[in-house]
């Protein structure tokens, strides 16, 4: 009698146990702990300037939850696998449960052109058709990829190559022409680096023509200090009009006049330039 109970209840708990690990692989299978409420990613779309980044973050996050399909029109209501009313009911709650976590993830201002769409397909496109072209050079799509796991000619590598020297290209089309002379020097690397390292190279320039600008404003700050009568030796100027030392031609006394009050070394020379000087 124990033994037939202890089997029963194996039995049982084999049973739950193959239960949640098919719950869990199917897709319209929803966690207690998923609710309306969720976002997918925490930051959310405001346009086309963050729509790429915005868009592998949120595929991501439904990858996650094996959700992807809601979205990539892989599982829609017409799916082989919605095969029944039950099921159908099941794809409805588990649609609109993305379609909520979609909208949560966009901008306030932007909700209200997508809340009346009816699946999370149809929302996903619209955000798609609006936002994917808004910046042309940025919204680089993805190349495609093998998704056998069987391939032995490096396919895949090249491929990732061919992506990152094609978007490193029209990262470079959009620089400012000011740093034509950093995008010339990317273009002579071998092989060409990816967006993110070409972008480093550009604030490295950018940080160190700060740097420079500073050091020249403090220097021609500081060059009134070392003029004048703080010449010694060599350094003194010479002037172009009298021949003496000390001062330039523009600030000569003999060129310009002497300025009211002058002191002047011998009353003699005072007179005459005091009578020379120009009224």
């Amino acid at each position: 009698m124990a033994e037939t109970t202890a089997a029963n209840a194996s039995t049982t708990e084999a049973s739950s146990s193959s239960q949640d690990s098919y719950n869990l692989s199917n897709p319209l299978f929803l966690h207690p702990g998923e609710n309306p409420g969720a976002v997918l990613t925490s930051q959310p779309i405001v346009g086309g300037e963050n729509y790429p980044a915005w868009a592998r973050s949120v595929r991501k996050s439904l990858i996650a939850k094996n959700k992807l399909g809601f979205i990539d029109g892989s599982l829609t209501i017409s799916s082989s696998l919605v095969n029944s009313p039950i099921v159908a009911q099941a794809w409805v709650r588990a649609d609109k449960m993305v379609g909520t976590w979609i909208i949560n993830s966009v901008s306030p201002k932007l909700q209200g052109s997508i809340i009346y769409r009816d699946t999370a397909l149809e929302i996903w496109t619209d955000l798609r058709d609006t936002f994917c072209q808004g910046n042309g050079t940025k919204n680089l799509s993805p190349f495609p990829q093998c998704t056998c796991g069987q391939c032995v000619c490096g396919i895949n590598q090249r491929l990732k190559n061919l992506q990152i020297k094609e978007s490193t290209m029209k990262f470079l089309m959009g620089v400012n022409d000011a740093f034509s002379q950093v995008r010339t020097q990317i273009l002579l690397m071998d092989p060409l680096p990816s967006v993110n390292k070409a972008h480093s190279l550009f604030i490295q320039e950018e940080m160190q023509r700060s740097v420079h600008n500073v050091v020249r404003v403090e220097s021609t700050a500081l060059a009134p200090k070392n003029s004048g009568s703080n010449f010694k030796g060599k350094d003194r100027p010479l002037c172009t009009h009298c021949g003496k030392l000390g001062h330039t031609m523009d600030k000569c006394y003999k060129l310009h006049g002497f300025p009211p009050g002058f002191k002047f070394k011998n009353n003699k020379n005072a007179t005459a330039h005091q009578a020379w000087a120009p009224f």
